[in-house]
């Protein structure tokens, strides 16, 4: 700079060289920070088992590669586990309302095993709950979400309307057990 350069020049330069400066700092950190990343590290983190039960829950879908096609029930009883199948929609509010707490029942639940099931055919225009698909049809699925429960030994214990009051209540009970501990 010249000896004739305006103080207020002087000064606006310097700060546009401290922010840069502060701008390559703050870039640094933050590339460093994605690979330098102590989760991706090699070194694994080694759960307790009452954390790992905590966090655990088995909820599958069991129709993800044909949903809305007809399907056999058959296999979906887990033996040793009170099974729950759910039929569901993806444009179900109430569907999508009770994900989260059957999540939070198996987690609170091991011997229950979740089954979903998807009503919807992926290629229809109209993007509603689809109780015109084969599946639908297949049941009888009038509304969703859709209940049936079956015994540690496969045998069909409910479903229906009765089925959606027992789910209910055991999200009432165990979920809320789970929350006192």
């Amino acid at each position: 700079m010249s000896a004739d350069t305006p103080p207020a020049h002087s000064s606006r330069i310097l700060k546009l060289m401290l922010v840069f400066a502060a701008s390559i700092l703050l870039l640094s950190y933050c590339s460093w920070r994605v690979y330098h990343n102590p989760l991706q590290s090699q070194n694994t983190i080694e759960l307790s088992p009452q954390l790992k039960k905590r966090l655990s829950c088995d909820i599958l879908e069991a129709n993800p590669d044909h949903p809305g096609e007809r399907f056999d029930l058959k296999d979906i009883p887990i033996t040793g586990k009170t099974t729950i199948v759910e039929f569901y929609s993806l444009f179900s509010p109430e569907c999508i309302d009770l994900e989260p707490q059957l999540e939070m029942l198996s987690r609170a639940r091991p011997d229950l095993a979740i089954r979903k099931i998807n009503i919807d055919r992926p290629d229809r225009e109209k993007r509603s709950i689809d109780l015109n698909s084969p599946l639908a049809k297949q049941y009888e699925i009038k509304a969703v979400p859709e209940f049936k429960i079956y015994d540690a030994d496969q045998n069909l214990l409910a479903e229906g309307e009765k089925a959606r009051r027992e789910v209910d209540l055991c999200i009432l009970k165990d979920v809320a057990a789970s929350h006192k501990k």
